[in-house]
């Protein structure tokens, strides 16, 4: 009797022990097989996993733009009101991003997603893309430019591509109707300029007026440069 339970017991444990390898196995197989995708980002390689610097000072809280519903704190307005000389109070300055979202859409979703990938690379007048091998917006997604960048006369090294214009009021110049505007504001006044330039006109030192060509406007987040 005491060895027909012995035999029951092992048994037992070795269908058990054989039960429990075959699940490991499959978890294993999941969490390394090509269709089990874990990636941040459909591409080759991720920035944001693969850049031991980039993601320890990458603070992935911070929007990188406005919005409605992402706007400065108090806390970051009086950082950012004490490096630009700001006069003006929070008071003043929520209303006027209240009055931007009022007048523009608001910015589409730029979220990370493990089912795209998405490159860039930015044409600003360094001239350190003169005589690229191959023109810049033939295996970028995104080829924008920055400030007084330009394409062209340049055709052969940037491409013809446009598809951001970065650039703040004092470097604005007006933009076709397949190029979105990236503003990176230093100040209330930049805001107010914004809403003016495509509207009533703005008056005073900075273009007045500028053509938007009806497509999607970014506005930087500047709690983003606070943490970066």
């Amino acid at each position: 009797m005491v060895s027909k339970v012995r035999m029951f017991i092992l048994l037992l444990c070795v269908s058990v022990f054989v039960v429990l390898r075959e699940r490991v196995a499959e978890v294993s197989l999941e969490n390394f097989s090509p269709f089990h995708d874990t990636s941040s980002c459909a591409c080759g390689k991720c920035l944001s996993e693969d850049d031991v610097w980039f993601t320890q000072r990458f603070n992935k809280s911070v929007e990188p733009f406005l919005s409605a519903k992402h706007s400065l704190s108090e806390a970051a307005f009086r950082w950012w009101k004490g490096i630009q000389l700001e006069k003006r109070n929070f008071i003043y300055y929520s209303a006027t991003v209240d009055n931007l979202f009022k007048t523009f859409p608001a910015t589409p979703d730029v979220e990370a997603s493990s089912d795209r990938c998405r490159t860039c690379a930015v044409v600003g007048n360094s001239g350190n893309l003169n005589g690229s091998p191959t023109p810049l917006d033939t295996h970028c997604k995104f080829p924008p430019l920055m400030n007084t960048g330009r394409t062209k006369g340049y055709e052969a090294d940037v491409g013809k591509r446009t598809t951001h214009h970065v650039m703040y009021p004092e470097s604005a110049v007006d933009l076709d109707n397949t190029t979105h505007l990236v503003l990176v504001p230093f100040k209330i006044q930049d805001l107010e300029w914004l809403i003016k330039a495509f509207t009533t006109g703005f008056s005073g030192a900075l273009k007045q007026q500028t053509c938007l060509g009806g497509n999607v406007i970014f506005v930087r987040f500047d709690m983003f440069s606070m943490n970066t």
